[in-house]
């Protein structure tokens, strides 16, 4: 039989792979795939087929792979996995070139690069491309980021550089050169400046210094011109430069300190210059390198006056600063001034013998009175009168020698008066060895000689040897006495006079003349009649040797009953105001002892007031001991320092000392102590015969002309205005007690003064007051005393001897009230009560301005 045997069991598939992923291969846009194909079972046999086989390509995407299992009696099992493909791999991209591009103008970016085109591809198909680019490149290196994208989202990335650069200078701004002045008391100056710039690309831009200063806007700059230099830099490397100075100027003056005050010296008697020492200032600068120099140095000598002295500190800028101060040497003449006596044709050693102070015109050729003093010389050895005439200053720059030879004699003393009734200025001289006077008249445009008078015609031997002339009987024209010294045997000693121009008539004397040498004319009183005084070079002879003639309102004089005395051989005498009281009739007289080498002696003898003109008349005589060899006296108020009558008087003397070669003076007799002041010498270029006192330079204050008999000139020494003024020895009634002085002139405020103070008793401080409020009281006698509060003292310990000096100032804040200011002074005892002036009358204050 048949037995058909059916198979129905379906075949079994085991091991079936799973759904498998897989990319694209590499550039391509397939896989290829494999795996592990299932294993078929069937209880018969089987066959095992498949729609892929491993290693198969498969496309993007996913493919299913389905197996199948079939037995002979067609039973089938089958199972399947799918296959996906995915396209993982990126494009290829290709960038184009890099680019380079410059900045636009004015800016830090480039527009408008032109990039290229970057090239893609992909094995699934087309690609995108892109990129990054901006619009505007900035400055510098930008990188392009190009992109290809293909279909599956795969990207692939290429890089493009983009490089601007900056071609564009920046700009930069200096500041222009500074000019600056150092920092008070620095030598250097804090500068500050701004350095500015500007640029396309301005956030790169650097600004540096590119000097070697090490200096800074801020820093302290030195004395010079530096100079600075600066870059700007922009972030392309363009760069420019810029410079400027800064110039640094010392403009401080130095310093100077401390400037010495002025200085106030007095020379040597007789001198004309005195040395000066100071502290010199001390010279700082802000800057090194400061210069002293100085006009003068400490330790030099000045002359007479006020010298101005002066610091000058300059540092090494130029700046100068000065300081000075006045070193004055305080006398009261000025140095010496010699005017020659010698013609274009004379010889030397004329030997001035005599000198008066007359206005005699201004010219040898104008001879009319000009208001100003001219010297008049007689010139013994030469026979000739020398005229200087005055240029109205004080100097004498004409010389006018007029020939007398033909007088027969050589000239000894001269007098000056208006001898015949005109115009202008007659001379009378004596003329040595012989009986004769001489008289020179004015003609206006010169002196002529006028008569030659014969003293006493046909006796000779009269010598005379000193003249005077005045208008004795008030008639209008001067008339002329003469003292005749006689021979060595006594004959001829007589004093002659000549009234009118008429014949010269002898003088009585009850005593006879013995050797009569001088004569002068007095005022009596303040009548305007004058009195005469002679002067007797009696050897041996101590009394009655100095005669007083009383005018006998007649033309002539008779003779006093009472005479002076004075030690032997009067020599020279003067007359003048020597009390103050404003009347010309106080008499010194100068003695010449027989012995050389005993000194002179200067008797003063002061008008008491009493009536008529004789020994009665006159005080006791003030002595001062004279030089050796002394030869002429003369009388004034050498300062002009006398006040009114009652207030302070200080005339002085003045005598040529010929043996010693100078003037001795006796300054400011005070007439209530009966004392001078004090005493001084001048040094005379030679031997004085002769002096005069005059304002010849018209300041108000007497100066001194000096015959040089041994020098062939005449020595001019100017005053120097100093006013002085003394203490009263006494206290007026009513005055508290209170001694008071005056200075005359109001000094200027600030001015330094020196107060000297004589014979204070030991131990005991003076207090010096200054008084602004001044009260005038005038009390009995007419004595005028000035009284008032002082504002300022001073206290200053004397030791009892000599003088105390101390300074003090005029204080700037009181109103001095009047034209002279005044001081009053007073004693402070131990216990320190003021009391009344308690030392002696000698005690006695000068100040000098």
């Amino acid at each position: 039989c048949t037995v058909t045997v059916g198979d129905t069991a379906s075949p079994v598939l085991t091991a079936c792979p799973g759904n498998v992923t897989a990319s694209t291969d590499s550039g391509l846009c397939t896989a290829t795939v494999s795996w592990t194909p299932p294993v078929a079972t069937d209880n018969c046999s089987v066959t095992l087929t498949s729609t892929h086989n491993p290693g198969d390509s498969f496309g993007l995407g996913t493919t299913t792979v389905v197996y199948t299992a079939t037995d002979p009696t067609g039973n089938m099992a089958s199972c399947s996995f799918d296959v996906v493909v995915t396209d993982n791999e990126g494009p290829t991209i290709s960038c184009p070139a890099d680019v380079m591009a410059s900045t636009d103008t004015g800016l830090c970016t480039a527009s408008g690069v032109t990039l290229g085109t970057a090239t893609g591809s992909d094995p699934c198909g087309a690609v995108t491309i892109t990129n990054d680019a901006p619009s505007l490149f900035p400055a510098g290196v930008t990188v392009v980021t190009w992109t290809a994208s293909d279909a599956a989202g795969n990207d692939s990335t290429c890089m493009q550089t983009v490089t601007v650069t900056d071609g564009e200078l920046p700009t930069i701004t200096c500041p222009g050169n500074i000019a600056v002045g150092t920092d008070p008391g620095a030598c250097t100056a804090q500068v500050t400046f701004a350095v500015t710039g500007s640029d396309n690309c301005s956030m790169g831009l650097a600004i540096n210094q590119t000097d070697t200063t090490g200096l800074s806007s801020g820093d302290a700059f030195p004395i010079g011109t530096t100079t600075l230099v600066f870059q700007a830099v922009d972030v392309g490397g363009n760069a420019v430069s810029c410079s400027f100075d800064v110039v640094v100027a010392d403009g401080e003056p130095p310093v100077l300190t401390p400037c010495p005050g002025n200085i106030n010296v007095t020379p040597s008697q007789g001198g004309s210059t005195a040395a000066a020492t100071w502290t010199p200032p001390v010279a700082s600068d802000n800057c090194p390198g400061v210069n002293l120099t100085s006009t003068h140095n400490p330790g030099d000598s000045f002359p007479i006056g006020t010298t101005l002295v002066t610091y000058t500190a300059t540092d090494a800028a130029g700046n100068t600063t000065s300081c000075s101060f006045s070193v004055v040497v305080a006398a009261d003449f000025a140095a010496a001034v010699d005017y020659s006596l010698l013609g274009v044709m004379s010889t030397p050693g004329v030997q001035a013998s005599d000198v008066v102070l007359a206005d005699m015109g201004s010219s040898p050729t104008n001879t009319l009175p000009d208001g100003h003093l001219d010297i008049v010389a007689a010139l013994s050895a030469s026979d000739e009168v020398a005229i200087l005439f005055n240029d109205g200053m004080g100097a004498f720059p004409v010389l006018d020698l007029i020939d007398v030879s033909g007088a027969g004699s050589n000239p000894g003393s001269l007098a000056f008066g208006n001898l015949d009734g005109m115009p202008g200025t007659d001379l009378a001289l004596t003329l040595n060895g012989s009986d004769s006077v001489l008289v020179l008249l004015n003609t206006g445009n010169g002196l002529v000689m006028g008569s030659v008078f014969d003293l006493f015609a046909g006796l000779g031997a009269h010598e005379p040897v000193d003249i005077a002339v005045a208008d004795v009987d008030l008639a209008g024209t001067d008339d002329i006495v003469v003292a005749c010294l006689g021979d060595l045997f006594g004959v001829g000693e007589t004093v002659a006079l000549s009234v009118n121009g008429g014949a010269f008539a002898p003088l009585f004397s009850s005593l006879g003349f013995n050797r009569p040498g001088a004569v002068a004319f007095c005022a009596r009183d303040a009548d305007p009649f004058i009195d005469l005084v002679i002067a007797q070079q009696a050897p041996g002879v101590s009394s009655q040797n100095v005669l007083l003639y009383e005018n006998d309102l007649a033309g002539g004089f008779f003779e006093a009953p009472v005479h002076l005395d004075v030690p032997e051989q009067a020599f020279d005498l003067c007359c003048g105001d020597l009390n103050g009281d404003g009347i010309p009739n106080d008499i010194g007289v100068l003695t010449r002892p027989a012995l050389p080498i005993n000194p002179g002696i200067v008797s003063v003898f002061v008008n008491n007031g009493g009536l008529g003109f004789n020994g009665n008349s006159f005080n006791a005589p003030i002595l001062a001991a004279a030089g050796l060899g002394v030869r002429a006296i003369a009388c004034g108020d050498l300062q002009a320092d006398t006040l009114a009558p009652g207030l302070v008087c200080a005339q002085d003397v003045i005598v040529a000392d010929g043996g010693q070669n100078r003037l001795s003076l006796f300054l400011g007799l005070d007439c209530f102590t009966g004392v001078f002041d004090s005493t001084d010498t001048l040094t005379t270029s030679s031997a004085p015969s002769a002096v005069a006192i005059g304002d010849v330079d018209g300041n108000g204050i007497p100066d001194l002309v000096i015959a040089n008999q041994g020098g062939d000139s005449v020595t001019v020494r100017l005053a120097i205005p100093r006013a002085r003024g003394d203490v009263f020895g006494v206290a007026c009634p009513g005055g508290l007690g209170l001694p008071q002085m005056s200075v005359p002139g109001l000094p200027i405020h600030g001015q330094t003064a020196s107060v000297a103070l004589a014979n204070v008793p030991a131990g005991l401080p003076v207090i010096v007051g200054i008084s602004p409020n001044l009260a005038i009281s005038v009390i009995g006698g007419g004595c005028v005393t000035y009284v008032g509060p002082p504002v300022l003292t001073f206290n200053v310990m004397s030791s009892g001897t000599g003088d105390v000096l101390f300074p003090f100032d005029i204080p700037p804040a009181p109103m001095f009230t009047g034209a002279e200011l005044f001081f009053q002074f007073a004693v402070m005892d131990p216990a320190g009560a003021f009391g009344t002036l308690s030392f002696s009358a000698a005690a006695r204050i000068r100040v000098g301005f």
